[in-house]
């Protein structure tokens, strides 16, 4: 409770992340974590590659308006998306 602020400890104490790390299976977190970024990432770039070749070559009625449909969708993040009113 100091002012100004410290936000680095004159000591630093290592051994609370041992700690830390040691009293939950973080690295099994980390790895999950990794997988599922990984295939998110890989199967974003999937999809949108086919819908973008699909815009960018393809003509038909609506194609602005369902192109400024995908931008704002785009725009909104997931969480905000995918909440259920239950």
């Amino acid at each position: 409770m100091r002012i100004p602020i410290q936000w680095i400890p004159a000591k630093p104490q290592w051994g609370n992340f041992k700690t830390a790390w040691g009293s939950a299976p973080f690295s099994t977190y980390a790895i999950n974590s990794t997988i599922v970024t990984t295939l998110n990432v890989v199967a974003e770039i999937f999809v949108c590659s086919f819908v973008a070749y699909g815009f960018a070559k393809m003509r038909f009625p609506g194609r602005d308006a369902l192109f400024l449909l995908v931008i704002a969708t785009m725009m909104i993040p997931f969480h905000v998306r995918s909440v259920r009113c239950t």
